[in-house]
């Protein structure tokens, strides 16, 4: 379908297409958090098999200021309906739109979260997964390093393999 853009802005978009409709189905939930929000969770219509299903979001806000990292969200699966959504900071309001794209033919998706000591520039997590002939993308969530959070920034993420 057709979705009506701003002018004067550049917009990028991907399509990835399935040879059999049945081998993928996805879900689309959202959410909005009020100023002070910091965590809410959205219920899936469906349930899934967490061990194939990976989220994608898109976040809308005008919220405005130096603290960049600090507005981002972050989004995972907490069981096979239930979706979280997390934010550093809590001031302004966010419209948060999560996909829940759940794999079908057999395809698995490894999910984790590594903690980045304060003050290290690197950490290594390790995959439980085989990665022969497996695509591998990321996301990158960046909760700055603060004095509120003394979480560090992820500056570098490399793909090994």
């Amino acid at each position: 379908g057709a979705a009506a853009i701003a002018a004067g802005q550049q917009y990028e978009w991907q399509v990835v297409s399935f040879d059999d409709g049945n081998d993928a189905m996805a879900q689309r939930v959202s959410a909005n958090m009020g100023a002070g929000t910091m965590t809410t969770t959205v219920t899936l219509a469906q349930p899934v098999n967490p061990s194939s299903t990976m989220l994608v979001a898109g976040v809308r806000s005008t919220n405005t200021g130096a603290a960049i990292g600090d507005r981002m969200v972050r989004v995972r699966l907490l069981d096979d309906r239930t979706v979280e959504v997390r934010r550093e900071l809590g001031t302004g309001t966010v419209a948060v739109d999560v996909q829940a794209i759940e794999l079908r033919d057999g395809s698995t998706v490894t999910h984790g979260v590594i903690d980045l000591a304060i003050g290290a520039d690197t950490a290594t997590a390790t995959i439980p997964t085989e990665t022969t002939g497996s695509p591998a993308f990321g996301f990158r969530c960046c909760w700055p390093k603060t004095t509120t959070t003394g979480r560090p920034c992820l500056r570098n993420i490399r793909a090994v393999g």
